[in-house]
């Protein structure tokens, strides 16, 4: 009834050859720093909970925002806080963190940007503007 199907497999045919290099995230450059050069990224990724803001171009960025975002994420209670931006003294009330600019881009959407990680596991992310509304 069945038909059966005899199958050769050819000995030394499973080599593998790369066709093409594939496109490389620039999130390979999720490295925080403090702006002394020490390595967060492990202490912020472990944390029960983490909230970064972060600011591409803290220039561009209203003071009064700035102070605003502060203002709330220091109300959470037992999270690790860091903003993160290319500039070590872009914010006055949190703790600065440095990280490649192009990998900021790559995570924030908007300037400033807010992130809220658990056990390093994303469970906010939205612009600074409505975090503090």
């Amino acid at each position: 009834m069945g038909r059966r199907f005899a199958r050769k497999i050819e000995e030394g045919k499973n080599e593998s050859k790369l066709v093409k290099e594939g496109y490389k995230s620039e999130i390979v450059k999720f490295k925080i720093e403090d702006p002394t050069g020490i390595d967060l990224t492990d202490e912020v990724i472990n944390a029960p909970k983490a909230i970064l803001v972060f600011s591409y171009h803290p220039k561009e960025v209203s003071p009064e925002l700035i102070k605003n975002v502060e203002a709330k994420v220091n109300a959470q209670k037992g999270a690790v806080i860091y903003g993160v931006s290319t500039d070590q003294t872009t914010f006055k009330t949190i703790k600065n963190a440095m990280m490649d600019g192009t990998a900021i881009k790559t995570i924030a959407r908007s300037n400033p940007f807010v992130l809220v990680l658990e056990k390093g596991k994303i469970v906010d992310k939205q612009p600074a503007k409505y975090y503090v509304d």
